[in-house]
């Protein structure tokens, strides 16, 4: 995982995870960073409503490239320049409508 977010996998810290965020509009999501040279390491941003239930990919980023949605209504903007880019995705989802939501990123 150290590798697809370009963090330094021998030094201790916050690591290049961001967080959970509120879209502003009432939409549940999370920042994290973007490794643009791991192109042979696909991963996802997945979403679910209770960790029994099977998770659902709503974001991917293949080959390097930027992500890209997969469920409408979920956007996934990336800012900064050079190899490390910050990534926020959020879901489709309201959290008034679905305030039970988790979310995770997963290396492929």
């Amino acid at each position: 995982m150290e590798y697809v977010l370009g963090s330094q996998p021998n030094m201790t810290g916050p690591g290049a995870t961001g967080g959970v965020i509120d879209s502003g509009d009432g939409r549940f999501g999370m920042t994290f960073t973007r490794n643009t040279a791991a192109a042979d390491a696909p991963f996802v941003v997945e979403v679910t409503d209770t960790l029994s239930q099977g998770w659902t990919a709503i974001a991917r980023s293949t080959g390097g490239n930027p992500f890209i949605p997969l469920v409408p209504g979920v956007t996934a903007t990336e800012t900064g320049g050079g190899a490390v880019r910050q990534v926020t995705v959020h879901d489709d989802a309201l959290m008034s409508v679905r305030p039970r939501r988790f979310m995770r990123l997963k290396a492929e």
